[in-house]
């Protein structure tokens, strides 16, 4: 059956405290314009969510509904039924089981079985091939309150441990991620109690890993939203001293993110980066909990919360003029890595802000032309196909993905790392290139 978020979105009037930004240099001010941003991005995810249903797609919902009550709103929702997941569908049941916890229900023995499962013994068989689904799934039985014995509590902190070690170097999303599923297992297994597994000197070696890789100038981490919401999550969980994580600055970065229309430049980067705006973790399900409890005590809760139509606009006019107007030039460089090498640029005009996608889109456009045997294209074309997630990039010139072939498109930033978000979810502020690569992808 298919799951639905209504339209009717309810805000809360006392709008939720910031629990982790409390520290934050600029104080009340911050604060007011993060709650802002926030109520905007509730209500275009919660409209955008209700204007595209699709079937298929009810891990997008659960992912949504669990950002929003993080941030502290309180989204109606149906009763639903799906059925039972295959045990190939690990991190949607994750997700699942997350948005089950934020709604103020329980989670089924069955869900709560097959996730345990998944995580300590069968991973791949439970489709989580990659770190981040694996922690995904760890996180929901976390969240989920279920209580971790010897083995799973032993295989959890060992395979975690792997994880951050392993890409202590390379994607800032995985180590983040793993840093706030640790941090919900040390608070659900230790609490008080004194115990050498909870020792927190993982913890602050990876703090030390991410710290450094911050762009110091704008405070962000990876160059984009997504990654920056995810460190900020895992800065917070570890409580570490906002002072030490430039935390106004980050903040105030993304912020600068949020576009008029509320989203934060996508759907996985608004519900990615909402929670953020209240100081909430993805382990914050205690926090949730507390509000269920609030919710029992005042069955009608109406004198609490109004309709968002009736909440002030913000004023998009304050946004500085050249954020919007200026434009800038960036090349684009295209490599095909697949029988024999073959590269080619041309250079593109865009509005400060803009995404990749809109780089691809850009009309003002100055071409190199583009030969590989003798085969010349005077323009540039690409292919996208439009998701939920949004422009899924698929073709450029005459080279297209091919699944069994597993070749592929990659988006690289300017120098040369791997984007870890889509096209229209990286913005190239201060890039003057933007890499596309046809390669393999083992």
């Amino acid at each position: 059956m298919e799951f639905r978020l209504f339209l009717v979105f309810l805000v809360v009037v006392v709008l939720p405290p910031s629990y982790g930004l409390d520290e934050c240099e600029e104080g009340t001010a911050l604060k007011q314009e993060l709650n802002e941003a926030a109520s905007k991005a509730a209500k275009w995810l919660t409209q955008f969510l209700e204007k595209n249903k699709a079937k298929d797609d009810f891990h997008i919902d659960s992912a949504a509904f669990h950002s929003l009550r993080l941030a502290g709103f309180h989204p109606r929702h149906d009763t639903f039924s799906l059925g039972k997941l295959s045990q190939e569908d690990g991190g949607r049941l994750g997700l699942h089981v997350n948005r089950i916890v934020a709604s103020c229900q329980k989670p089924s023995r069955r869900n709560i079985k097959l996730l345990r499962h998944c995580t300590e013994t069968s991973a791949v068989k439970c489709g989580l091939t990659h770190s981040f689904q694996y922690l995904t799934a760890l996180l929901a039985l976390c969240n989920s309150g279920h209580s971790f014995d010897g083995s799973v509590k032993n295989s959890a902190f060992k395979r975690t441990e792997q994880i951050i070690n392993h890409y202590s170097k390379k994607s800032l999303d995985t180590l983040a991620m793993a840093m706030i599923t640790r941090s919900c297992m040390i608070r659900r297994i230790c609490g008080s109690q004194k115990d050498d597994t909870c020792a927190n000197e993982m913890g602050n070696k990876t703090v030390q890993l991410l710290l450094r890789r911050q762009n110091r100038v704008d405070g962000s981490f990876g160059g984009n939203g997504i990654t920056t919401a995810l460190v900020v999550q895992a800065l917070l969980a570890y409580k570490v001293p906002s002072k030490q994580w430039q935390c106004s600055k980050v903040m105030r970065y993304l912020l600068k993110q949020q576009r008029p229309d509320g989203s934060f430049g996508g759907l996985m980067a608004t519900i990615q980066i909402l929670p953020v705006m209240n100081g909430s973790t993805l382990s914050d399900h205690h926090r949730i909990k507390e509000s269920c409890n609030r919710t029992e005590q005042n069955n009608t809760g109406i004198d609490n919360k109004v309709d968002t139509n009736k909440i002030k606009k913000t004023n998009d006019a304050k946004k500085p003029i050249n954020d919007v107007a200026m434009k800038k030039n960036i090349t684009v460089k295209l490599v095909v890595n697949v029988t024999g090498k073959f590269e080619c640029h041309y250079d593109v005009k865009v509005r400060n802000g803009s995404s990749a996608h809109d780089v691809l889109l850009s009309p003002e456009k100055n071409y190199t032309s583009c030969c590989n045997n003798d085969l010349c294209d005077r323009e540039v074309t690409f292919r996208a196909v439009y998701t939920r997630y949004g422009p899924y990039l698929q073709a450029i010139l005459r080279y297209e993905e091919n699944k069994q072939r597993k070749l592929y498109w990659r988006m690289y930033t300017d120098d040369g790392t791997l984007a870890t978000v889509g096209v229209d979810s990286y913005f190239p502020r201060n890039a003057t290139r933007l890499i596309f690569k046809f390669e393999t992808i083992e």
